[in-house]
């Protein structure tokens, strides 16, 4: 499956991003490179959170990993702010604004958080890390223009510095949007 968003023609991308830049996972990259791609691959359960300023022509990606650093016996989120939904999102949106993003101005993508090995319940943290980006994003007034999240297949997201478009790799499936 390739999900588009927005949509651009195949003509405008030619001579477009030259550069792909992989963000790993616990990890925050931004660009303001018109020639350079961020890159998310292979999303399982883990999520990735987008953020582009059209105006500025910047953005960025964060890859969290789990929903909260609370139900772990140490203080990981201090040591790894973008591991875990509660710390990484807030953090992200911070660090955006510091590298320049105007927030009213950003639109957001959010995308993985599968179910990989059939799990249910607690042991769902596609599905959890799926719940805390949304409560997360809603209370800091963010609304996601794109959201493909949860089933049983991983997914590649990419994000084009040069125009904003996020393109979502879904393994086996073919869809534009």
């Amino acid at each position: 499956q390739q999900i588009r968003w927005p949509g651009r023609s195949e003509s405008s991308k030619r001579g477009m991003a030259v550069k792909k830049t992989v963000v790993d996972v616990s990890e925050v990259k931004f660009s303001r490179d018109a020639q350079e791609t961020l890159l998310a691959p292979s999303l399982g359960s883990c999520i990735a959170v987008s953020a582009y300023d059209q105006s500025r022509h910047a953005g960025g990606v964060v890859i969290f990993m789990l929903p909260n650093a609370q139900e772990l016996a140490f203080s990981a989120g201090d040591a790894h702010p973008y591991m875990f939904a509660d710390t990484a999102i807030p953090n992200f949106v911070r660090a955006a604004e510091r590298f320049g993003l105007d927030k009213a101005a950003m639109t957001f993508g959010v995308v993985g958080g599968g179910q990989m090995m059939g799990q249910a319940g607690r042991s769902d943290v596609g599905g959890r890390n799926s719940d805390m980006a949304h409560r997360l994003l809603s209370a800091l007034g963010i609304r996601p223009g794109l959201v493909d999240v949860g089933g049983r297949r991983n997914r590649t997201l990419t994000l084009r510095i040069a125009d904003g478009e996020i393109e979502v790799d879904v393994a086996g499936q073919s869809l534009e949007r």
